[in-house]
C-alpha cells in the first residue's frame, strides 16, 4: 500500500514537473494544495505568489470565482456545487472525472478536468483551448448556416452523440429512445430496409457512404435527411464508431416534387393538346380536303356555292382550333427553344410563294425585299420564326384587300429584323393598346367583318419573347401597319458569311420614322419573288405526271381524301394502312415520295421513317413528307432529326400538298445538281 502511495506521489510529481501547455494543481486527501505548476498559474491568471502550497481547495475556489467577476448569486451556486462534488467523491476515495469549458476574461476559453483519485486526492488540470473552441464555434456556425449537423455512434458504449442542430429537433423521449433502440427508432418504416442494407455494407467495408432517409419527429413531422459518413477505425484497425454529417433536404425534396408535378402536368397538358389536335383535325381534314377537291369537279353553281360555305366554315373552325391550341401550348413549351442554322432568305422566299395564292384571292400585291447585309446563314428557332411570320403575313393579307403587303428582312446589331408592312385598314391608338392581349380584337366591327379569336397577335408576342426577341408595331388608321420583329442570332452573326456589303442602313426603330418610309428605308429592293419548277425528272407539261407516291395512312376517310386530291395530278398512288405495310410494299415497288402519317397502329410514322433511313436498300433515301394533325414543335423537331424531308399539317388542300411536294423536289434537285457540279 505504501509503495502504491509512493508511486501515486511520484506519478503526480512527474506530471507536475513535465507539463507542456497544460497546468496542474494537486490537493491531498485533506483538501490542501501540495503542488502547483507555473502553467496552471499562467492559464488561470494567478500572478506572483498568490497560489502556493498550503492553500485549501475552498480558498482556491473562492479566489477563482472572485476573479471571474460573476454575479454573487452565480458564484455562490458554483461554489456550493464544487463543495458538494468534493464531499461526494474525495472523502470516499471514488475514482471520478469531470470536464468543463469556461469562458474567462479577454475571450479566453479554458478546459478544466477535475480528477478525484482513489487515495482521496484531487488533481485539477487546465488547458487554454481558445483557438480550438473558436474553431469549434465556427464549425458549429457553418453547420447551422448550411442547415447541417452531425451524429456519431460509439460502438464500445453504444451511445449516440448529436450536434445541437440535431438535438434541438429531438424531444427528450426521442433521444432516450435512440439511445435505447438505436437511430432506427426514428427512421421512417418504409426506409428501414434500404438503410439497414446500406448500414451493413458500410460496416463491412469501412468506406464513406452517402445516403438519404426520412425521420418522423414529434416536433417537425417527416423530414428528409441526407447523410454523408464513414466508419471510424483506430490505429489497430478496430472499428470503434461511425460518424455522419447530416443536411436537412426536406425543402429541396418538396421543391423537386413540386417541379416534377408541374412538369408532369405540363406534359399531360401537351399530350392532351396533341390528342385534341389529332382527334379534331382528322375529321376537319376530310371536310376541308374533300370540299377543296370537289370544287374542281363539274357541279351546278348552287352546289359549288354551298361547298364554298362549307369550306369557309371548316377553315374558320380550323383556324379557331389552331390558334386556341397554340395559345394553350405556348405556356407548356415556353422553355423549348430549338436553334438551328438556316438560310433566312430562302425561308422568306418559300413563305412568300406559299402565301402568293392567298394574296391573289384577296387582290393583294405581295412583295419580298431582302437587304444586301442579310447573311446566308443565321441561327434561329426555325419553327417559331416561321409561325411568327405566318401569323403576321396572314393578318396583313386579311386586312389589306386590294392593297400591298411587303415582307422584308435585314441584319442589325447581331439581330435579324423581319418586317411585315401593309397599307391596309390600320389601327387607332385604342386598338394598338390591346393588340397583344389574348381574345381581344380591335373592335366589334373588325370581329364581325373578319372573324377570328383575337389570339393571333398574343401568340406572336409569346413566340417572339420565347426566342428572346422583340416586336415593335406602328399603325395609322386607314393607312396601314408595320411590324418589326428583332431576333438575336445566337451571338455570332458578325462572323457569318455575307454575300454583298452595303453602306449602313437606316434605323430599325420604325416608330421614329414616317410609316411610309420605314420598310423601304432599311430593306432596299434586291429581288422580287419568282417561282420556278427547276429541272426535275418529270414531264415538263405536268410537273408531277410521272410521280410515284406511297401514302401511309391508317384512316380510311383520309385515304379517300388523298386519292381525291392527288389522283389527277400524279403518276401513281399506293396506300399502306400502317408503317409495317409500308415497309413490306417498299420491298416490291419503287416510289419517289412517301406521305407519312405520324400516329398509326402497329408501326407509327416515326418508327417507320427510322427503319427506312437505317435500311441498306436503294429506297433508304426516298423523299418522306410527314402528314400530321399535331404540328407541335417537339414533333416537328423529331421529324427533321430522323431524316424526314418535309412536314405538312392537317387539314390539307390540293394546292398545299402539291406545294410541299414541289418544294421538297426542288430542294432535292438543287442538292443533286450541286453534288454533280462538285
Amino acid at each position: 500500500m505504501n509503495i502504491m502511495r509512493h508511486n501515486k506521489k511520484t506519478l503526480i510529481a512527474d506530471i507536475l514537473s513535465n507539463d507542456v501547455g497544460v497546468g496542474y494543481v494537486y490537493f491531498d486527501s485533506r483538501g490542501v494544495m501540495s503542488r502547483v505548476s507555473e502553467t496552471f498559474k499562467t492559464i488561470g491568471g494567478f500572478h506572483g505568489d498568490i497560489l502556493k502550497p498550503g492553500m485549501t481547495l475552498s480558498e482556491l475556489t473562492e479566489l477563482s470565482l472572485k476573479m471571474s467577476k460573476l454575479p454573487e448569486t452565480v458564484t455562490a451556486k458554483i461554489g456550493a456545487e464544487r463543495k458538494e462534488k468534493y464531499d461526494t467523491y474525495s472523502p470516499k476515495g471514488i475514482d471520478h472525472k469531470e470536464e468543463e469549458i469556461f469562458l474567462l476574461g479577454g475571450g479566453r476559453y479554458v478546459r478544466t478536468i477535475h480528477h478525484y483519485l482513489e487515495n482521496g486526492g484531487l488533481l485539477i488540470a487546465t488547458e487554454d483551448v481558445t483557438e480550438q473552441e473558436k474553431s469549434r464555434l465556427l464549425f458549429k456556425m457553418g453547420l447551422e448556416l448550411g442547415s447541417s449537423g452531425f451524429w456519431s455512434l460509439n460502438f464500445e458504449t453504444g451511445k449516440y452523440q448529436f450536434s445541437e442542430y440535431i438535438s434541438e429537433r429531438l424531444t427528450e423521449k426521442e433521444i432516450e429512445r435512440i439511445h435505447r433502440k438505436g437511430l432506427f427508432a426514428i427512421i421512417h418504416p418504409d426506409d428501414l430496409p434500404g438503410i439497414m442494407d446500406i448500414w451493413g455494407k458500410s460496416l463491412a467495408t469501412g468506406d464513406k457512404i452517402e445516403f438519404t432517409f426520412r425521420v418522423v419527429l414529434e416536433k417537425h413531422g417527416e423530414l428528409y435527411l441526407r447523410n454523408v459518413g464513414a466508419t471510424q477505425i483506430d490505429q489497430n484497425g478496430k472499428k470503434v464508431g461511425f460518424t455522419a454529417f447530416v443536411t436537412d433536404i426536406t425543402d429541396d425534396i418538396k421543391t423537386q416534387r413540386e417541379l416534377e408535378a408541374a412538369t408532369e402536368a405540363s406534359e399531360a397538358k401537351s399530350r392532351f393538346l396533341a390528342q385534341m389536335s389529332h382527334e379534331i383535325k382528322t375529321p376537319l381534314n376530310a371536310i376541308i380536303g374533300m370540299s377543296d377537291a370537289m370544287l374542281d369537279d363539274v357541279l351546278p353553281a348552287d352546289a359549288k356555292e354551298s361547298l364554298k360555305y362549307i369550306l369557309n366554315s371548316a377553315e374558320g373552325l380550323d383556324s379557331l382550333l389552331t390558334n386556341t391550341l397554340d395559345h394553350a401550348r405556348m405556356s407548356s413549351q415556353k422553355d423549348q427553344v430549338d436553334r438551328e442554322d438556316v438560310n433566312i432568305a430562302e425561308i422568306l422566299r418559300n413563305m412568300t410563294r406559299s402565301w402568293d395564292a392567298k394574296a391573289k384571292e384577296n387582290n393583294v400585291k405581295l412583295t419580298l425585299k431582302l437587304s444586301k447585309s442579310l447573311p446566308e446563314v443565321v441561327s434561329l428557332d426555325l419553327n417559331r420564326t416561321k409561325q411568327t411570320l405566318h401569323n403576321l403575313i396572314s393578318n396583313a393579307i386579311k386586312f389589306t384587300a386590294g392593297g400591298e403587303v411587303i415582307i422584308g428582312a435585314t441584319l442589325k446589331d447581331n439581330s435579324v429584323c423581319l418586317i411585315v408592312k401593309d397599307n391596309g385598314i390600320g389601327m387607332d391608338e385604342a386598338s394598338l393598346s390591346t393588340l397583344f392581349a389574348p381574345f381581344v380584337q380591335g373592335d366589334n366591327t373588325i370581329k364581325r367583318r373578319f372573324g377570328g379569336t383575337g389570339l393571333g397577335m398574343s401568340i406572336v408576342k409569346q413566340l417572339v419573347e420565347v426566342m428572346d426577341g422583340e416586336i415593335k408595331v406602328q399603325s395609322v388608321a386607314g393607312k396601314g401597319t408595320a411590324f418589326v420583329v428583332s431576333l438575336p442570332v445566337d451571338g455570332h452573326a458578325a462572323g457569318l458569311k455575307v454575300t454583298e456589303v452595303e453602306p449602313p442602313v437606316a434605323s430599325t426603330e420604325i416608330e421614329a420614322e414616317p410609316l411610309a418610309q420605314s420598310v423601304e428605308a432599311f430593306v432596299p429592293p434586291v429581288q422580287q419573288v419568282t417561282v420556278t419548277a427547276g429541272k426535275l425528272p418529270f414531264d415538263a407539261e405536268n410537273l408531277f405526271s410521272g410521280l410515284r407516291v406511297l401514302c401511309v395512312e391508317d384512316n380510311d376517310i383520309n385515304q379517300v381524301l388523298v386519292k381525291k386530291l392527288l389522283e389527277k395530278s400524279i403518276g401513281s398512288l399506293t396506300f399502306a394502312n400502317n408503317g409495317q405495310e409500308a415497309l413490306d410494299i417498299l420491298h416490291t415497288q419503287a416510289f419517289d415520295v412517301i406521305l407519312m402519317d405520324i400516329h398509326m397502329p402497329i408501326k407509327d410514322g416515326i418508327e417507320t421513317t427510322i427503319a427506312i433511313r437505317n435500311s441498306d436498300r436503294d429506297w433508304a433515301d426516298v423523299i418522306i413528307i410527314a402528314l400530321t394533325a399535331d404540328p407541335d414543335y417537339q414533333q416537328l423537331r423529331i421529324c427533321r432529326n430522323i431524316g424526314m424531308d418535309g412536314t405538312l399539317g392537317k387539314p390539307v388542300k390540293r394546292r398545299e400538298i402539291m406545294k410541299v411536294i414541289e418544294d421538297v423536289l426542288l430542294s432535292s434537285d438543287d442538292k443533286l445538281q450541286n453534288e454533280v457540279a462538285a
